[in-house]
């Protein structure tokens, strides 16, 4: 495992749960297109319910020490699905784990021109996010330097330093980032429904670092970060 928060027992009823939920979902979001159209509210609330399984699931096989190549797989998918919902008006963190995901899990430009298409068409222009999206697609458009919203400015200091240390990696992960993350749904669920616990984990930072090829032999134990993910190759 990388996350013993919980044992291996329960991650697994989670993973079986939300696996179950998936192929519910599949099958009744293929119902609602047939009945009332790929653009109806219950396929769009599909879709919604299908985003949070596949995050859950991405994570809780993650904190159980699936296998990467496993987790790209089903990574695969939400990528897919996470198009269908993803609008500027919502979802910004959400957003930038995806891209995170796709940068450590080594996706190419032909793997998001989709979420790409998306964010050009609602004209998305931010810093953290083009960091991103330039380190797999190096033809990228947007240059913008400010921030959509400003929960990642704090990053900033790391990808905007002439030569980023591993020390403010650590200031991150250490200082800042549960606490940024205070809005979010699953803050402090290992405290309120600790059977719903996936673990916690910093994907922005473990991208920084693979980007900008920091040497993080110093985080490797640090908490939230995925070091597994930064060093896969495949």
């Amino acid at each position: 495992m990388r996350d013993d928060f919980n044992n291996q027992e329960i991650y697994e009823k989670l993973i079986e749960k939300d696996n179950t939920e998936l192929e519910h979902y599949k099958e009744l979001i293929q119902k609602a297109i047939q009945l009332n159209g790929p653009d109806s509210r219950g396929v769009k609330n599909g879709y919604i319910i299908l985003n949070t399984s596949y995050q859950r699931v991405v994570n809780t096989m993650y904190s159980a020490g699936y296998a990467i190549k496993e987790i790209k797989e089903i990574f695969k998918e939400l990528l897919v699905n996470y198009v269908n919902i993803w609008s500027s008006e919502s979802g910004y963190i959400e957003l930038v784990k995806v891209i995170s995901l796709a940068v450590l899990l080594g996706f190419n430009s032909e793997d998001i021109k989709t979420l790409e298409d998306r964010l050009v068409e609602e004209k998305f222009d931010d810093c953290i996010i083009n960091f991103l999206i330039k380190s797999i697609d190096a033809s990228w458009g947007f240059n913008g330097n400010n921030y959509e919203y400003s929960v990642y400015e704090c990053l900033g200091d790391a990808i905007n330093s002439v030569q980023v240390s591993d020390d403010l990696l650590k200031d991150y992960l250490e200082k800042k980032w549960y606490k940024i993350h205070k809005e979010c749904s699953w803050y402090d669920i290992h405290k309120k429904s600790p059977e719903l616990y996936a673990g916690y984990w910093s994907f922005e930072a473990g991208a920084v670092a693979k980007i900008l090829g920091v040497d993080d032999s110093s985080l490797k134990d640090e908490q939230y970060y995925p070091y597994d993910l930064v060093h896969f190759e495949g």
